[in-house]
Order: structure tokens, then sequence, then C-alpha cells
């Protein structure tokens, strides 16, 4: 590799064409230009270390997955088991054998699968705690007696499981849907002062006339959910449209109005019988059920 003569005095520009880098350098000397030429000479065939940590090794980039395999956006629905609502069906629970009551809400929950998948659902939050209950062989809950008309009553199959599995063939989700138990107070001594006050009206608190039932839950007091407890709230008190199917069949309130399912009628208010049950029960706090 010629890097200039050696006869040259004057400085000069010293380019080491092996090399990426530019070397720069003053050469006044020949005995200098000939060492420079033997250095360059011995380091070119053992390029330096270099002290720059290199870049890791450029990997292939995962192929994009298939439209199909994608997030998806959830288009879900609620399926309510309270008061039955959406399953099961209330006729199932009269059936005169446990096999023919199990077959019933089997088929009318894959029947509920396969509109919703017809549909474009793709995710289902099954209401597996009503209340107090479970859907579920649970520990700690009792059987839900939406399943068989009477609290802890095994069902002879899990529905929960049952759901996952019937679900999953179809390629949709499930989420399970819990009801919390929402009844508490804080437990500063100003409730407590306030709790107590009650024990002059009518009727008192539970605070004051079953202490026994209170339980303590973190800083909030809670009203033990395996007590029995009256109460007179209803669903509605006039007849409605249901928010998880648009009837107006189901009838909630114990004030008749006049409409359909499609919409027609005068919506005139009519008192149903059970609204003077209702009215009895309140006026008697609870004694006349009858």
């Amino acid at each position: 590799m010629s890097l200039f003569s050696d006869h040259q005095k004057e400085p000069e520009f010293i380019i080491a064409s092996s090399r990426v880098f530019s070397f720069l350098a003053s050469v006044k000397k020949p005995g200098v230009v000939v060492a420079t030429a033997v250095l360059l000479a011995s380091c070119s065939s053992e390029p330096p270390k270099s002290l720059v940590t290199p870049l890791p090794p450029v990997t292939k980039q995962p192929l994009p997955l298939p439209s199909a395999q994608r997030q998806a956006p959830v288009r879900g629905v609620w399926l309510a088991t309270v008061s039955r609502l959406d399953w099961p069906p209330v006729s199932s629970v009269n059936a005169s054998r446990a096999d023919i009551r199990i077959s019933q809400q089997q088929k009318a929950l894959t029947n509920k699968l396969d509109k919703l998948k017809s549909l474009g659902i793709n995710t289902v939050f099954f209401q597996v705690k009503p209340d107090g209950t479970a859907l579920w062989p649970s520990k700690i809950l009792p059987w839900s007696d939406m399943l068989t008309g009477k609290i802890g009553e095994d069902p002879g199959y899990d529905p929960l499981q049952f759901m996952l599995d019937e679900a999953h063939k179809r390629g949709m989700k499930v989420h399970a849907w819990f009801n919390p138990y929402r009844v508490s107070v804080n437990t500063r001594a100003s409730t407590v002062a306030e709790l107590n006050r009650t024990l002059s009206l009518h009727p008192a608190s539970a605070f004051v006339l079953h202490h026994d039932w209170i339980r303590t839950a973190g800083d909030r007091f809670v009203l033990d959910p395996g007590i029995p407890v009256m109460g007179y709230t209803t669903w509605g008190c006039i007849d409605l449209v249901a928010a998880s199917t648009g009837e107006m069949s189901k009838r909630y309130g114990f004030v008749y109005v006049d409409r359909d399912d499609r919409g027609a009628g005068t919506l005139a208010r009519k008192r149903k019988k059970s609204f003077w049950w209702y009215k009895k029960v309140i006026a008697s706090n609870g004694r006349g059920l009858d």
C-alpha cells in the first residue's frame, strides 16, 4: 500500500485506504514517514479491538397474526340468572325428574349461545353469583336455588363449567359476573351513635336490636348475609320494560301497565292483587305474609 514518496518534506495527508476511517498526520522527516508506514502495515493484518458495544443481532420480526387471531373488539351480553331473568328457564325447575331438569337447562343455554353467536356476539358475562348463592361448586357459598328451587341443593352438574365448555366450542369468551354484598356502613363513632339512637324509632336498626347479626369487615360494619331478613323492596312498583330483554311481559310491578312487548297499549294503570298483599305486609311490619 503506497502512502506517499519518502522524499517529500512538507506535511502531507496520510490516508489509510484499507480502513473505514481516515488517518490524519503531519510528517516532517523521512524517518518518521518510514516508521509510520511500518506501523500502519503491521496494524493492517489485525484490526484494533473496538471499545464500542456492538448492536444485538437483527432478529426477524414475527409475521403478523391472521386477522381472525387478532384481538377483536368485545361484543358482549350480560346473561342474568337472578330471578331466572335470562336463564335457567322457570319451567325447568318444576321438572318431574332431575335428568329432565338438567337436559332442559343445558339445552336452553346452548340455544342461547347459538343465537348469540349468530348475532356476532363473542363474549358472555355470565351471572354466577346472583345473590348469596353460587352456580358452581363453591366451598363458601351454597348452591343457588335458581337451579333447583332450593338453596343448597346440588343441581347434578356444574353450570359454570358447562357454560365455559359450550362457549369455547363456539369461539366465545366467558366472564364470571358476581353480585357483591353491598350492605355496609362505616365504623366511625358518630355512625355508632346515630345507629344507637334508632332504638327509640320504629322500626329500630338491626344494629341495636340484633347486634349479634353485625360483623366487621375492615373499617365497615356489615350485616351477616346468613341471617333472616325481611325487606319491603320490589324490583319495580309498576310494570316496566326489562333492561335485559326489552320485554313488558315479565310484569315486574304490583301495578299493571297496559302495554305489550311491541309497544302497543294505552299505558293505563291498574292495581294487581300483589298491590294489596304488599300493602298488608308493610302495614303489619312483615307479620301478615299469608
